[in-house]
């Protein structure tokens, strides 16, 4: 059985789920407006808890384009000569460090994956 919200309901309803620790999944078909609500939950955010522009953030990673791996960091093998081994270190994902720099930085993060 499929499950159908207005746009007026669904954006309180991801405010709700956000601030509470979960993450909210939103599906549909394209021209629905998900990118749209998106911004809408941070204009929700800013009102409810009286941020300003700039303590809040859209981070968005299109799905469709991603590599294996992308996210969670492509290794790069280094030599360690002291300790005479391999090392892996893992790349971070420019949008990754943009969510980790937002927090360093006291900012909110809304980490919007499109076309997932």
């Amino acid at each position: 059985m499929k499950h159908f919200v207005t746009y007026q309901k669904l954006l309180p309803m991801l405010y709700a789920v956000s601030v509470s620790g979960n993450t909210p999944f939103i599906r549909g078909e394209a021209g629905i407006g998900k990118s749209r609500i998106i911004k809408d939950l941070a204009k929700l955010y800013k009102e409810k808890m009286n941020l300003k522009d700039n303590e809040i953030d859209i981070v968005t990673i299109y799905g469709s384009i991603l590599k294996e791996g992308e996210l969670a960091g492509i290794p790069v093998i280094h030599y360690d000569e002291t300790r005479k081994l391999s090392i892996n270190e893992y790349t971070t994902h420019v949008k990754i460090q943009q969510l980790i720099d937002n927090d360093a930085a006291g900012k909110i993060s809304i980490l919007f994956i499109d076309e997932f």
